[in-house]
């Protein structure tokens, strides 16, 4: 998350919409909005907290899709998007897919998305994972930009318990 330690001293730095994960896996999307907030919930509910911008999905409808100020607006218009979304029982669906921002909101509000953050766009848009035989596999845009920071997910689930496929995730 952008903040003094980041060298952002405006008030920008807290109103970034954060993906949250807090020590007992509660998922939260949103604007911390204060470095008091921030401050005093590091070790709950920003336990492990991720920037992006902009919120593209609200209340389950598809907003900001222009990425307005302060977001450049080419960032949505790119047509390889990757997303978190949050459905109302909590689970965390993460995506990387061939469409703009608007397209990218319809689709995770087809999964019963209730909030979602966009986060990358372009040719840094780009999903990895580890297959059941232990080789790293990737899909994404061309992969034309160099990414310098990532979200990683790891799991204790097995493969009899979890795979990952292109176009979906497919639970046993």
């Amino acid at each position: 998350m952008d903040g003094p330690a980041h060298g952002v001293t405006n008030d920008y730095g807290y109103n970034q919409p954060s993906l949250a994960i807090s020590p007992l896996n509660i998922v939260a999307i949103g604007k911390p909005g204060s470095q008091n907030e921030i401050e005093s919930h590091k070790t709950d509910k920003y336990y492990n907290t991720v920037g992006g911008a902009p919120i593209i999905v609200s209340g389950g409808q598809a907003v900001n899709l222009s990425c307005t100020y302060p977001y450049p607006g080419d960032t949505c218009s790119q047509s390889a998007q990757s997303a978190a979304g949050v459905t109302p029982d909590g689970h965390l669906i993460l995506l990387t897919a061939q469409k703009n921002a608007s397209g990218m909101a319809s689709y995770l509000i087809g999964f019963g998305v209730q909030t979602a953050l966009k986060f990358d766009g372009g040719g840094s848009a780009q999903i990895a994972w580890v297959d059941s035989s232990g080789a790293v596999r990737s899909w994404g845009a061309t992969g034309e930009d160099q990414v310098a920071e990532g979200l990683l997910v790891f799991s204790q689930w097995r493969k009899t318990h979890f795979d990952l496929t292109i176009g979906g995730i497919v639970a046993d």
